[in-house]
């Protein structure tokens, strides 16, 4: 069977056409069956798989867009940026919804599929595809959770609503809204089973590797605040992994200065595009002076464009990376060191990446002196080094939840001011009205 046949079934399932339930699918376009056929789907990298909503970036505040810029992008682009009220609730088809539901609806058909091979017939490549299969839906509802699901909240999480977490490939079948504390545990679930089934090493970094599902845990732990976890999985997921680039060794010349599949990435994925690649997104001065003397960073972050506009290059893919990396996971360990009070280790773990971002032996270590003084400078070092990645957002989110955000998110577009504080129910976006017109479920508050 041709890999085309059964990725076409697939896609016109997920397309969400309405005459699909009332039609046989053509017999010859059967599910897939073989270990093969299961790979096949989950490497379906260009159509479903290794992508993350890319509302992430336009909903935080470290870029700027110009009023021209804004006007020539998309609503939705608009609506993310702007902290719209009624955001999605006149739009059919929101690719960050509808992109990551459509990855988990694959990766239960073949979770499904694999239940179907007798024990003498898992191989280790079973294990694998199961690993990847299991990876891939708790890492679509993660980050459906950054945008359409309130930021976790201990004293609130088993009321907050969370989002449907199908775990059957049956589009019959009706999944509703849980609880943020179920959500996040069902992720957990998937995640610490998937580890067990995933190899230490990968072949394509398009694929889940322990490590990735480590730092995930780390990742989730970290927004649920719980930073003994965090520590355990991201110390699993640096021991696996720890690669690092010297940015030395770049050249800022280059219009795109990192090697696509460089030795940080632990899990490719690329932001799905809704207007990243505009001339008139931009960096202002006050973003721009965070970076200090002899950081090589802005010179291979940035480029300033002929309307005289600071724009973003630095990604690590070939589209704009949203994926896991390594820089990332030294970041997430640290503040699980500083929130734990090992001050002088996390100031370590710190000083072990950013000596690799300045001139050659002109980098000042990084020395913590206090507790609350040390949370700003790692979160100030944070949005230097994964500016535009969408890690931001969900940073921010925590950071208010926690009352650590001292105040309001402002954006001003020609001359308007649009304002977030931090008791603003936009921090949660609407659910878009495409699935609430379709699946009833409650929306979130306005």
């Amino acid at each position: 069977m041709k890999n085309s046949q059964y990725i076409l079934l697939i896609m016109i399932m997920l397309s969400g056409c309405s005459d699909y339930l009332d039609q046989k699918p053509n017999q010859s376009l059967v599910i897939p069956k073989s270990l093969a056929d299961f790979r096949a789907l989950l490497d379906n990298d260009i159509q479903t798989f290794n992508t993350v909503p890319g509302g992430l970036v336009f909903a935080s505040d470290e870029l700027k867009i110009t009023e021209q810029g804004l006007n020539s992008l998309s609503n939705i682009t608009r609506e993310y940026y702007l902290w719209d009220r009624d955001a999605f609730l006149a739009t059919e088809f929101v690719g960050d919804w509808n992109r990551p539901y459509g990855q988990v609806f694959v990766s239960n058909i073949v979770l499904e599929g694999l239940e179907k091979f007798g024990e003498a017939e898992r191989s280790g490549e079973w294990h694998e595809v199961r690993g990847q299969a299991l990876f891939s839906r708790a890492f679509a509802i993660y980050n459906l959770l950054q945008l359409f699901a309130a930021p976790y909240d201990s004293s609130k999480s088993d009321s907050d609503l969370g989002l449907p977490y199908p775990n059957s490939s049956d589009i019959t079948l009706r999944f509703d809204r849980e609880t943020v504390a179920v959500s996040y545990g069902k992720i957990i679930r998937d995640l610490i089973e998937c580890e067990k089934h995933l190899p230490e090493t990968i072949e394509y970094a398009s694929r889940p590797s322990k490590a990735a599902a480590n730092m995930m845990l780390a990742k989730i732990y970290l927004n649920m605040s719980d930073f003994e976890n965090v520590k355990l999985y991201a110390n699993k997921a640096i021991g696996l992994k720890s690669d690092l680039m010297d940015y030395n060794m770049l050249d800022p010349k280059l219009i795109r200065p990192f090697p696509e599949f460089n030795v940080e990435i632990i899990y490719n994925a690329s932001q799905l595009s809704i207007g990243q690649t505009s001339t008139q997104i931009f960096f202002d001065d006050l973003f721009l002076d965070l970076y200090g003397e002899n950081d090589l960073r802005p010179k291979l972050f940035f480029l300033t464009n002929g309307f005289g506009l600071v724009n973003f290059k630095g990604s690590y893919s070939a589209g704009n990376f949203g994926g896991l990396a390594v820089d990332e996971l030294y970041f997430i360990l640290a503040e699980a060191e500083l929130r734990t009070g090992q001050v002088e280790q996390a100031a370590s773990t710190l000083n072990v990446l950013l000596k690799t971002r300045f001139h050659g032996e002109e980098y000042s270590p990084v020395i913590f002196e206090d507790q609350l003084d040390a949370l700003k400078t790692l979160h100030r070092e944070k949005l230097k080094q994964l500016v535009f990645r969408g890690t931001r957002w969900s940073d921010l989110r925590r950071l208010k939840s926690e009352g650590d955000l001292s105040g309001d998110l402002v954006k001003n577009v020609g001359g308007k001011e649009f304002t977030l504080n931090s008791n603003d129910p936009r921090w949660t976006y609407p659910i878009p009205f495409g699935e609430i017109s379709n699946h009833p479920i409650p929306q979130n508050p306005k």
